[in-house]
């Protein structure tokens, strides 16, 4: 009886780890053009953005369960449209309502693996980082901006390094994740810890 249990769960912690949820990289197309959509999904507040043919949107809504529904935001034009949203473990169905015609545009986006979703967000590391001395604060955005002082401009992650470009400049250092810090290393091997303060 014991071992019954025992095997239980363990197959409930399994599924549990297996279902992330809205959170995460998703990959899909539309007439011809690759989608990318980043997913920060917090406290049921959704938060992120999608990628269509060279135009990036942020994402906002909320989450109960396995539905969401929110509105995306073009940067520029400041167009809203809302989108309804449904995930059945790794598959969205995502779907788009132009408000003034009524036309619905329907998208199934599937979860990105880290090799899939190389040159993309990484959601793990989104949010505020305070250097280990405190002086200075990086914000990594979801919607690939970020902010370190006064430097500002876009990140991506590649396998375990994060790339800045802000202006002219670039940058790469090497990324590892662990007990909620986030240790980077640039290129002569100087290693700094941030941490979620």
């Amino acid at each position: 009886m014991r071992k019954i249990r025992v095997a239980a769960l363990l197959l409930l912690a399994a599924c549990a780890r297996k279902d992330k949820g809205f959170e995460g990289v998703f990959t899909g197309s539309y007439q011809g053009d690759r989608v990318t959509l980043v997913l920060k999904a917090e406290k049921g507040t959704l938060t992120g953005a999608m990628q269509l043919g060279g135009v990036r949107a942020q994402v906002t809504g909320t989450y109960e369960g396995k539905t969401a529904k929110g509105k995306t935001r073009h940067p520029v034009m400041g167009v809203e449209v809302p989108f309804d949203a449904t995930i059945d473990g790794d598959t969205i169905d995502w779907t788009y309502t132009y408000v003034v015609s009524g036309q619905k545009v329907p998208l199934r986006l599937t979860r990105s693996s880290e090799i899939e979703a190389r040159g993309a967000i990484d959601p793990k590391i989104v949010g505020r980082w305070t250097s280990d001395d405190g002086l200075v604060v990086l914000m990594l955005n979801v919607d690939g901006t970020f902010e370190r002082g006064a430097e500002k401009g876009e990140w991506r992650v590649e396998g375990s390094y994060l790339h800045t470009t802000a202006g002219a400049s670039k940058a790469s250092v090497r990324y590892v994740l662990t007990d909620g810090d986030l240790t980077t290393y640039d290129s002569d091997g100087r290693r700094h810890v941030w941490s979620r303060k």
